[in-house]
């Protein structure tokens, strides 16, 4: 040993998010969040009831501890789940267009 210091081996943790464990329809229903869908467009897309998406949604919120859509939107990205660059398909704008569209009444 001779005066030498002993060999330090430091070990660093480097904090990294808690890993979120999301159902289908929570992935599904975070990407349309992002995208900028409201609940009755979601609800249209994914054959589901609003309010099986508004609970959904609210589980989202309490698993990113966001109080908003816009802040869970936001976590989505930064947490890189949602890709940036990520847009409605040809086929989700046609069906998100066939119920929009106002039924016509038949006289």
């Amino acid at each position: 040993m001779g005066g030498s210091l002993p060999n330090l081996v430091l070990l660093v943790t480097i904090s990294s998010p808690a890993r979120v464990k999301l159902s289908p329809l929570e992935w599904r229903v975070l990407r349309l969040v992002t995208l900028g869908c409201n609940r009755r467009q979601i609800a249209g897309l994914l054959d589901q009831t609003v309010e099986a998406v508004g609970r959904c949604q609210v589980d989202l919120k309490r698993k990113a501890q966001a109080t908003t859509l816009r802040a869970l939107a936001r976590w989505a990205r930064q947490m890189a789940i949602c890709p940036p660059d990520d847009r409605l398909s040809t086929l989700e704008r046609a069906r998100l267009c066939s119920f929009e569209q106002p039924i016509e009444s038949v006289l």
